[in-house]
């Protein structure tokens, strides 16, 4: 049998020696420069870590290759929970082929699967309350305003981030966008407004069974985490969960300053649905609870209408000075997991 495989290049020993000598004092650098690109139209600031990325980075040579250690950027313990197509799934679960949602709203096919065996794990939390685990290597796209321009976004793991953090910058990440949810359903049973509208104590029409327990407005009144979104439309589409928070907010709904809304329940059950339907949709929802309540303060940013009564939406900022991002508040190191 003949080896048609290309011969494999066999660089000078002035050129060998010349890259060690790159490699050596890229390996003795505690920060490297950063690297200015524009990805899709948007000015992106890549930091290489101290060793061969930075080498390569610096590499003079018309052409080279670089290859990176497999599973980098995507270090997550496997217990955590990731959306794809067939709704939530354990890391651990996932397997060659499933669809996952990219923080666009795209979804993309799992090709590969690495195991990582005890690494170093910490838990990041953001300032609507939202928190995720992460490996020390998981790559993130983040801002530290007043570090660079306010547009500049990093491609750097959560040491780096938490670098940031540790030196008093203020560190953010984006949002993501309003999220389709493919295994929702194709027609309400009761339309979502309506729906919204019901929960929040009025009562338009007399809804359908939709949930087990549940048949008139009156048992809400005693058992206050009785009310609930159906998991039906809190999986349906954009505009079905949009018309269910619109619902919600219609009368009890108020406002707090110009760039967020407010809302008020005494259901700890409907309070963690309405937040997690509109997180879903690429806004942020923080929940502070106190005196038997349950509160919610919700910023858009303009992905969606928050009203449909027009005096409250004029009131809200549609746009902020910048696109919606969450700040991280604290990164702290819980331990070691696969």
């Amino acid at each position: 049998m003949t080896d048609k495989s290309p011969a494999a290049y066999n660089p000078t020993p002035e050129e060998q020696a010349e890259f060690d000598k790159r490699l050596a004092q890229a390996t003795e650098k505690e920060d490297s420069e950063p690297v200015e690109q524009m990805v899709d139209g948007q000015r992106v600031v890549w930091a290489p870590q101290a060793g061969s990325q930075t080498a390569f980075m610096e590499c003079p040579l018309f052409e080279c290759l670089f290859h990176g250690t497999r599973g980098n950027g995507k270090l997550q313990p496997l217990d955590s929970m990731v959306k794809s197509f067939q709704g939530w799934k354990r890391m651990g679960d996932l397997k060659v082929g499933d669809l996952v949602q990219t923080p666009k709203g795209h979804r993309v096919p799992i090709t590969h699967i690495f195991e990582h065996s005890q690494r170093d794990i910490y838990r990041v939390t953001f300032d609507d309350g939202a928190t995720c685990e992460a490996g020390d290597e998981h790559l993130w796209k983040f801002t530290v305003p007043g570090y660079s321009l306010a547009s500049a976004w990093f491609l750097a793991d959560t040491l780096a981030m938490k670098a940031c953090l540790d030196s008093g910058w203020s560190v953010f990440i984006p949002t993501v966008e309003p999220l389709p949810m493919p295994q929702g359903i194709e027609a309400s049973p009761l339309d979502a407004y309506l729906l919204g509208l019901w929960l929040d104590g009025n009562k338009p029409v007399l809804p359908p069974k939709l949930f087990d327990g549940v048949r008139k407005p009156r048992s809400y009144r005693a058992k206050p985490d009785a009310k609930f979104i159906p998991d039906i439309y809190k999986d349906a589409p954009i505009d079905v969960r949009v018309a269910v928070i619109q619902g919600l907010l219609t009368d009890a709904g108020g406002l707090r300053g110009n760039k967020s809304a407010l809302y008020s329940t005494t259901s700890g059950r409907l309070a963690a649905d309405m937040q997690y339907v509109v997180r879903s949709l690429g806004a942020k929802c923080r929940m502070e609870e106190g005196g038997g309540a349950y509160r919610l303060f919700i910023q858009t940013a303009g992905k969606f209408d928050l009203f449909r009564c027009v005096g409250k939406w004029d009131r809200v900022t549609k746009h902020t000075d910048h696109e919606l991002r969450r700040q991280v508040t604290t990164i702290e190191y819980i331990g070691k997991k696969d």
